[in-house]
């Protein structure tokens, strides 16, 4: 039976760079491992969430890729521009939102950038 998200893995092109980028947007390193040619970590997103970092992303991944990550944010706008000052690139600036949900809207500021691999990264502030 599912309990909830474990982790969510992808491999970066620059592993240094992008280890780098993550922590400067305030999630924590819970575990490394490998070597220095073949690195990988378990970034700590909050609530036993984690990103799993792997070296080696110029290589073909068969496993196909995922949509985005989305991190809760107590404030949308200073991560998005965090994550800019850092080399990410805008994909939507922020912006308020009410997701037309059932059995309740949900009222939210989000945000979305691309990281240095291309990686889809949202940033969700619930009001």
């Amino acid at each position: 039976m599912i309990t909830g998200l474990h982790h969510i893995a992808f491999k970066a092109k620059d592993f240094k760079k992008t280890l780098e980028f993550y922590k400067e947007i305030g999630l924590t390193v819970y575990r490394e491992w490998g070597d220095e040619n073949n690195p990988a970590a378990m970034l700590d997103m909050g609530d036993g969430k984690y990103i799993e970092l792997f070296a080696q992303g110029e290589q073909f991944n068969p496993q196909g890729n995922y949509r985005h990550i989305a991190f809760n944010v107590s404030d949308c706008d200073a991560v998005y521009n965090k994550a800019l000052e850092l080399g990410a690139t805008s994909y939507i600036a922020p912006n308020d939102i009410v997701i037309p949900s059932r059995p309740e809207p949900i009222p939210a500021r989000i945000a979305f950038v691309y990281g240095f691999d291309g990686e889809e990264i949202e940033f969700f502030q619930v009001y």
